[in-house]
């Protein structure tokens, strides 16, 4: 993702690159992820959101996470 964002290639996100990475449509497929990536992005979720370290997503961080925002 960085290396798309940098598109002059200096090392660096200049505004005019930020504005274009954060207008952008990021979907991707579960098929285009790969099933390591999908695994990848899942525990990143997990580690995002899983607030009492437990290893598990409860109901409130679901519900947190599910509205888009974090606090860890």
């Amino acid at each position: 993702m960085m290396a798309e964002a940098d598109s002059d290639d200096n090392g660096f996100i200049d505004l005019d690159e930020f504005m274009e990475l954060n207008t952008r449509d990021w979907s991707i497929s579960v098929e285009e992820l790969g099933e390591e990536m999908l695994l990848a992005r899942c525990r990143w979720m997990i580690t995002e959101f899983d607030w009492n370290d437990n290893g598990w997503i409860c109901f409130n961080e679901f519900k947190v996470m599910m509205m888009g925002s974090s606090t860890n």
